[in-house]
């Protein structure tokens, strides 16, 4: 695609968002036109998608995009179908009576775009974004929306395909209700290719709600960066002034304060984006223009429709005023010549890749510069209602004038990233001219690209060049002294590993004197690494007055609860941010006071206090505290229960398993659909009931939400009955406990022991033999780890389990003899007897020649000779590889062990030359059994030339030695 167009001069459109007053941009996009049409004496009115090569927008702006853009209307009938709109989404008859999932009916929107799209498409109202009809170089359009599981980076809906960072080809439909899914005004949707995965999709507004920063990026994708500008057309709902809902209906008043906060930074960010880019563009005002009404349009709510007269009357007066309409004047003729302007590659012409940059005065091309502004990539936007740590803010000032590194430590919900989202905005204010940048490094996929998106933002040299190392480079850059200041946040640095094992992440964070790195993370001891050993700032509970400012600034304006009732509340939530966070969230959600949410939490305190007594003996001396904090967490899981239960039911298995280091693979072996797993998983992450450990496949419970949810289950009668599928779940899983299986055992090791603890299930005589099953797996792994100690009793136990409930004649009792031998380390007088018993029992029950009855007939043997008693060892070793030769091969592993008991038992007794010619024989053996580098193989050399050296064959045995050393050198250079 690009080749096509590598000549010509592009244009691009960018709209922003504002509910409503999207209507002024239309009018202002309405005059561009009509102005077009005049000059080049056009019979008809020109579409937008004929002048301009993308056409980008968010939310209302969006839904604009899509209008003009997609279904290729002019703007005369884009004002027709947009005040048609408007009345039915936005009137009183389309609100809903509770503000839950959005203020208006979504499907009242959604009715209205497939209608639209019906009537521009012969009927078919779920026509795709992708338009596979229209062959044009113009009238490319593209919307953006973002994620509900990640808002940090916004998505682009497109008509036309790229060759990267593909989207889903959704109905246009559903790609007007992702872009304009404004939280409180309409509910998110769901949206998904057939046969994938579904993901939930808001407005795009709080990151982008002037999106012409992400214009301008996508056109990058779409053509190249050589390609020729030739004007970027943004424009506006209006100047904030007093934004938000203005008008004291009856809706209005039930809307939370922190909404019209959130309303007026998004606003604010349109005009902090257009500020930027017109100060990039300072010197070439030919190529950017922006237009947005200075006064009155922002004054009008989101939703006021009925007002949009009022919006058109300010739209026509700004429209009027000579220096907005010479500006007019000097875009149409750019656009008027766009026919004319296809080839052109002139100088002074600007490229898109140098509008990543600051674009200066040049008259040639090849001298025009692309001039790095500062750059400010925290992807939060900044907490009006932020109050307290003045403290720790404080103390981080003090601590940069000595050391280039801070670390924010605390529990997990204690404010660390707050802290450091402030303190970002602090310090740009005090640097202006410095970078502030962004890593998230809760994973190493996140921490590569988060690296990747800042190379990509400040534009360094080969960011987009998939041979070039990007952290590497970035590193490289930051440590110049000339790009500087700089500070660095790396937020959520909680593994360990991570970043002191290979390939050892913290070898990739910049380094230099022009620069700070401020870390927050829940582990301590990262904290300390990270910052050279330097003292950590530990983050603990607010204190009960900025507590009780946090609360009343997340809750309703028109809650009057007294300042008792709220602290008494804020001492049962402990002063920790999260509870304090969350409590605020449900009394908001469900429109309940203070003093309603205090009833919920203490209508059980009596049980939940009794089991908290009981199972938190560390928590007796602050019980108030940690009590409160698990009713928070019972109300979410309430919650949960009812929005998916799925979710609730894999909670209640984690919690009668161990709480932590839970692989994502035995959680699969649950829930086995990956899609429900995936979605369970994305419920507790988004209620921060569970964390994602390291490589996001290990997950890990706080302990608070694991035992409370064992009280919940209790309550609810339901514990015995998960505590049942827990440990089902770990026999149809834990693997024999064999060598070969230790990896799996490690890791399911902590859930079954948890398992085996709940011994009042096993009352039933299949539940205690499935058990016991279980508990002699578990107990073969510590006997091949080397913990007899601790395999021995367990042993003993499945012994006595099958012994009363099978018999000892039964092959599994059997088993469980031997293992328990196995385990005596050291008493031999005791495992001779019962090696002895087992033997008989194996000749009686299977036969002399059974295999199992000769593995008995072995250890009796190895056991005899760890007591010194050589000539009646060697008698039963003899007769044991008889035996196994016959029954199961001269080249049997088995065969092969017997051969080197025998052989060591003749040297044990000093027959030395018939032990030399049993060596040399397993020899032989292991070489067509193993081959000639395998370790038993070498086992065997090194048996023969200790062998040998003992009977003062000295040369012989040195050149064993040598061809062992040799092997083992050739095994440890590839690898092995």
């Amino acid at each position: 695609m690009a080749s096509s167009h590598s000549q010509s001069l592009v244009n691009l459109l960018a709209l922003d968002g504002g509910g409503i007053r999207g209507v002024s941009e239309l009018l202002i996009l309405h005059e561009i036109m009509s102005r077009i049409q005049h000059d080049l004496a056009l019979p008809d009115l020109p579409r937008p998608c004929d002048y301009f090569h993308l056409i980008g927008g968010t939310s209302t702006g969006g839904l604009i995009a899509l209008m003009v853009g997609r279904l290729r209307m002019n703007t005369k009938e884009a004002l027709e179908q947009y005040n048609a709109i408007a009345g039915r989404i936005f009137s009183k008859k389309n609100r809903k009576l509770k503000i839950q999932d959005g203020a208006f009916k979504a499907s009242t929107l959604e009715a209205e775009m497939k209608r639209m799209v019906a009537a521009r498409s012969t009927g078919n109202d779920s026509l795709r974004m992708l338009d596979e009809v229209v062959t044009a170089d113009t009238g490319r359009s593209m919307v953006c929306a973002v994620t509900a599981s990640n808002m940090e980076h916004p998505r682009r809906f497109r008509s036309y395909k790229v060759r990267e960072n593909l989207e889903i080809n959704c109905a246009i439909w559903e790609a007007a209700r992702a872009t304009t899914a404004a939280p409180t005004f309409f509910k998110r949707i769901s949206i998904a290719e057939p046969g994938q995965i579904a993901e939930d999709f808001l407005d795009a507004g709080i990151k982008c709600n002037n999106p012409a920063e992400e214009v301008m990026e996508e056109a990058r994708l779409v053509f190249n960066d050589n390609q020729p500008v030739g004007c970027i057309l943004s424009i506006g709902t209006g100047h904030p002034g007093t934004v938000g809902l203005t008008k004291p209906d009856a809706f209005q008043k039930v809307l939370p304060l922190e909404l019209i906060t959130a309303l007026k930074q998004i606003a604010t960010s349109c005009e902090e984006t257009a500020n930027r880019l017109t100060r990039r563009f300072l010197e070439r005002p030919d190529i950017y223009f922006r237009f947005s009404v200075t006064h009155g349009a922002g004054l009008v709510s989101l939703e006021e429709w009925k007002r949009m007269g009022e919006i058109k009357g300010h739209t026509e007066a700004y429209l009027r005023d000579p220096l907005v309409s010479k500006s007019i004047d000097s875009i149409v003729k750019k656009l008027c010549a766009h026919g004319s302007a296809r080839g052109l590659s002139e100088d002074g012409s600007v490229t898109l890749g140098q509008i990543c940059g600051r674009v200066i005065s040049s008259l040639s091309l090849r001298q025009v510069k692309s001039i790095q502004e500062p750059a400010f990539l925290v992807p939060f936007e900044r907490d009006p209602n932020f109050i307290g740590r003045s403290t720790i803010m404080q103390d981080i000032d003090k601590r940069i004038k000595t050391q280039r590194r801070v670390a924010l430590c605390g529990i997990g919900g204690i404010g660390k990233s707050q802290i450091a989202i402030e303190y970002c905005y602090v310090w740009k204010e005090r640097n202006p001219s410095g970078h502030v940048l962004w890593v998230h490094a809760s994973t190493p996929d996140r921490f590569d690209q988060a690296y990747k998106y800042i190379a990509r933002k400040l534009c360094l040299p080969g960011f987009d060049d998939p041979k070039v190392d990007t952290i590497d480079m970035l590193v490289n850059w930051l440590c110049k002294e000339e790009n500087g200041p700089w500070l660095f946040a790396l937020d959520n640095a909680d593994d360990i590993d991570m970043f002191f094992k290979p390939p050892r992440f913290v070898d990739s964070l910049p380094r230099g004197s022009n620069g700070i790195i401020i870390i927050t993370t829940r582990d301590k001891r990262v904290g300390e690494r990270l910052i050279g050993g330097e003292e950590v700032i530990m983050i603990n509970q607010f204190s009960p007055e900025d507590a009780e400012h946090l609360f009343r600034s997340k809750t309703l304006r028109s809650d009057n609860s007294t300042t008792n009732t709220i602290q008494y509340l804020l001492k049962e939530l402990g002063f920790i941010p999260l509870a304090i966070t969350q409590a605020a969230a449900f009394i908001k959600e469900n429109s309940i006071t203070v003093a309603e949410y205090i009833k919920e939490l203490v209508k059980d305190d009596f049980h939940l206090q009794e089991y908290l007594f009981e199972d938190l003996p560390d928590f007796r001396r602050d019980s108030a505290s940690v009590n409160s904090v698990v009713r928070t967490w019972k109300l979410s899981f309430d919650r949960i229960t009812i929005q998916n239960p799925q979710a609730a039911d894999l909670l209640s298995l984690i919690a009668v398993i161990d709480r932590q280091a839970i692989p994502q693979s035995l959680l699969q072996k649950y829930l086995e659909r990956s899609i429900d797993l995936i979605k369970a998983l994305g419920t507790l992450k988004a209620f921060s009931l569970i964390a994602v450990e390291r490589g996001g496949s290990i997950f890990e419970v706080h302990r608070l939400v694991h035992l409370s949810t064992q009280k919940w289950l209790a309550l609810e009668g339901t514990l015995e009955e998960w505590q049942k599928r827990a440990f089902v779940l770990m026999v149809d899983n834990f693997p024999s406990g064999i060598h070969e299986t230790r990896k799996l055992c490690e890791v399911l090791l902590p859930h079954t022991l948890a398992v085996l603890r709940y011994r009042y299930l096993f009352e039933g005589d299949d539940m205690a033999l499935q058990r016991a099953a279980l508990l002699q797996n578990v107990a073969r792994y510590n006997a091949n780890q080397g913990r007899y100690d601790v395999a021995r009793p367990r042993y003993e136990e499945v012994f006595q389990v099958r012994v009363k409930l099978l018999g000892k004649e039964h092959p599994n009792t059997l088993t469980s003899m031997n293992n328990l031998v196995l385990a005596s380390q050291g008493k031999y007088e005791e495992a001779e007897q019962i090696h002895r018993q087992t033997l008989g029992l194996r000749e009686k029950v299977s036969g002399k020649e059974h295999p199992d009855t000769l593995t008995s007939m072995n250890n009796l043997a190895s056991v005899l000779a760890s007591q010194g008693k050589y000539e009646e060892a060697e008698q039963m070793h003899r007769q044991t590889l008889e035996l196994r030769e016959k029954v199961l091969g001269k080249e049997h592993p088995s065969t092969l062990r017997s051969l080197f008991h025998l052989a060591n038992a003749l040297k044990r007794l000093e027959k030395l030359p018939a032990a030399e010619a049993l060596f040399r024989l397993e020899l032989e053996r292991c070489g067509i059994v193993y081959g000639p580098e395998h370790p038993e193989t070498i086992g065997s050399l090194r048996n023969l030339a200790s062998l040998l050296e003992e009977q003062g064959q000295i040369a012989e045995a040195d050149t064993i030695r040598r061809r062992v050393a040799s092997l083992l050198d050739s095994d440890s250079e590839s690898g092995g």
